[in-house]
């Protein structure tokens, strides 16, 4: 009896060692250092919402930047910039007095080649063939409206005359009125605009909304011709101005027609070729012969010696226009895809 009483408690034995090294395994399983808890409370810190992130334990290495590059400073572009897709034409008639209608000439052969005009800026004596042309989007009236203006007014208002001294534009109120006829610019087919500069305020404006025949004495003054207006004349450098102001009204190409031609300084456009006014038309012909910011492509006219107050001979300075610009126009506008 004794010895089966030893036997059960020698297996009971066995088998509570059994179950303690069980319990002991699992116990060893649950068991984490203390680098483990620690690692836990810094996970736990991060995952919860709005709590401060701990950093991590390591350092990230940050590629070398490469160096900044300062910006290109801006310069003017090239004559022939590249062409946008589908071309939407701004078209900068410049100044020359009667040479201004060598611009009738390109607009012919412009629109023989049925190049399409999106906006006009007309400065000086180009003003009222830009605004003639965005008004209808007619060629053709543009030279029949031009030509309105007669010899014998040309004559008696002193434009051709001999009498030394600039007149006033207003003289020109009655033509301005015949051309254009009450019409005002925000009726226009086409976008335009003319530059001017106030004299008092020493500020360039502009000028693209009312009445044709109130704002043009504005745009179109400049010696020896006419005097300011109110104290004011057309900006005939405001070529950079000009550019914007058709880029803002949706033309993404922009093309300047200079009747003043290549041959700066070589020629003179005044009859008095001493005189102050020669000196201003060689200077401003050498300026329009550069590049100019804004400006995309130039179609340059070299009209011989036609001077800025030869209007008794406009009929054959448009004639001229025409003849010179055609092969220019008909290459460009080949690159243009019309």
């Amino acid at each position: 009896m004794a010895t089966g009483n030893f036997s059960f408690l020698l297996k009971k034995k066995k088998h509570s060692l059994l179950i303690l090294n069980l319990l002991l395994v699992a116990a060893c399983q649950h068991l984490r250092t203390r680098e483990d808890i620690e690692a836990a409370k810094e996970a736990e810190k991060a995952e919860t919402p709005g709590g401060p992130v701990a950093p991590p334990k390591y350092e990230t290495q940050i590629p070398p930047q490469p160096p900044t590059i300062p910006p290109v400073p801006h310069e003017a572009p090239p004559v022939s910039s590249p062409i946008p897709a589908i071309p939407k034409i701004g078209l900068i008639l410049g100044p020359g007095g009667a040479r201004a209608y060598g611009h009738i000439g390109a607009l012919q052969n412009l629109s023989r080649l049925k190049v399409p005009i999106y906006g006009t800026v007309g400065i000086e004596w180009g003003a009222p063939a830009a605004a003639l042309l965005s008004s209808k989007g007619q060629v053709y009236d543009v030279e029949w409206q031009m030509f309105k203006l007669k010899d014998d007014e040309l004559t008696k208002k002193s434009i051709i005359g001999s009498s030394g001294k600039p007149n006033d534009v207003s003289s020109l109120r009655e033509f301005f009125q015949t051309a254009f006829g009450g019409q005002k610019v925000e009726n226009f087919r086409h976008p335009f605009g003319c530059p001017a500069y106030n004299i008092a305020k020493n500020q360039v404006y502009m000028m693209s909304r009312g009445q044709v025949d109130q704002l043009m004495p504005y745009c179109l003054p400049y010696p020896p011709m006419f005097k300011a207006y109110n104290r004011n004349v057309s900006a005939v450098r405001e070529l950079k101005m000009a550019a914007d102001y058709l880029r803002s009204q949706g033309a993404n190409y922009i093309v300047l027609v200079n009747v003043l031609g290549r041959d700066a300084g070589r020629k003179t456009l005044v009859r008095d070729g001493d005189s102050a006014e020669s000196v201003m038309w060689s200077e401003l012909a050498s300026f329009y012969a550069k590049p100019q910011p804004g400006i995309d492509a130039a179609i340059t006219m070299d009209l011989d010696g036609y001077m800025v107050s030869d209007f008794e001979k406009r009929r054959e300075i448009m004639q001229k226009g025409a003849e010179v610009s055609q092969k220019t126009i008909e290459n460009w506008a080949r690159k243009l895809g019309f």
